[in-house]
């Protein structure tokens, strides 16, 4: 694998908990082009994460908007929270 691909492979798992942070901690006191880019790489997931709870967001409110027009829905949610 090309270096440039191990590095992000390493960044990632260091991102999700999956290796070990002395290394990766040490190499950013280091580098601080190794530093940067696990800055960007936590901003993509920072990114990613926002988009794709507003996606989520969007499919619930139409499962639910569509719910909301089904009458037998909308009684039985009265019905629980008189």
């Amino acid at each position: 694998m090309r270096q440039e691909l191990i590095e992000i492979a390493e960044i990632e798992n260091y991102l999700l908990g999956r290796s070990s942070e002395e290394e990766i901690n040490t190499r950013m006191l280091v580098s601080n082009s190794f530093y940067e880019k696990v800055e960007a790489q936590k901003l993509a997931y920072r990114f990613i994460r926002l988009f794709s709870r507003r996606r989520q967001r969007k499919v619930l409110e139409s499962i639910y908007e569509n719910l909301s027009r089904e009458s037998k829905f909308s009684e039985t949610i009265k019905t629980i929270f008189r």
